[in-house]
């Protein structure tokens, strides 16, 4: 039984997927042709990755407590 919903929900999540649209960036990102060595002395310098985790950390800290604030104003413990 619980092979069958996962089965149903990959289905629908795929079938989701291909109803977006491709990304914008696409073709541009492949039109520029970056120096990796360069990347890689700069990111010495500028953290992108570690700034890249912060942001998503954040993000995640502030959907949850809009989700506990809504779901406290929906049960009634907040007005």
């Amino acid at each position: 039984m619980i092979e069958f919903i996962n089965e149903m929900f990959g289905k629908f999540g795929n079938t989701l997927i291909t109803l977006l649209p491709k990304s914008p960036f696409h073709g541009f990102l492949e039109s520029i042709e970056l120096n990796q060595q360069w990347l890689r002395y700069l990111n010495w310098f500028i953290p992108v990755g570690t700034f890249v985790n912060i942001l998503n950390a954040w993000l995640v800290a502030i959907a949850a407590f809009y989700i506990y604030k809504a779901i406290a104003h929906w049960i009634g413990v907040i007005s």
